[in-house]
């Protein structure tokens, strides 16, 4: 995937709850587990999954095993379940660490679903951000009245 391609998407930096299964050739469970995002957008996350070992994490990256996520959307209200690829792994000492995901055969509905979550939460944050500006600025012009 080029750089363009990873950007096409607006991402938020949150940490949302996200339920993790590791599916066989025939969509078996092999593993299942608790991690939670670290950023996400309208076309992948990067997740941190504690308990995942290597040899599951090499299988994903060969893909030998598929992924697949619920991923919790609470601003509104939904669940979202996809299916994820492996694009690469962030390895901290001997136990890998951090992974990005592209979401797989993603319908339009939960695309969607995503964006409008991640634009929502900008939204607020941008917000958020301005405001605090705002009011920094309004102390350093009012400070000295305040202070007598």
């Amino acid at each position: 995937m080029t750089v363009a391609a990873r950007r096409k998407w607006l991402r938020c930096s949150v940490h949302l709850p996200a339920r993790v299964e590791v599916l066989d050739e025939e969509n078996k469970r092999v593993w299942t587990g608790a991690g939670s995002t670290i950023n996400i957008g309208g076309g992948g996350t990067m997740l941190e999954v504690p308990g995942l070992g290597r040899e599951l994490i090499e299988n994903l990256i060969k893909e030998k095993y598929g992924l697949q996520l619920a991923l919790e959307l609470p601003s509104i209200f939904c669940r979202v379940k996809v299916r994820a690829k492996v694009m690469w792994v962030e390895e901290s000492g001997k136990i890998p660490g951090k992974f990005g995901v592209v979401f797989e055969n993603l319908p339009e509905e939960k695309e969607a679903k995503i964006i409008n979550f991640v634009e929502e939460h900008l939204s607020k944050e941008i917000t958020n951000h301005a405001f605090k500006r705002a009011l920094e600025k309004w102390f350093r012009v009012h400070r000295e009245r305040l202070v007598r």
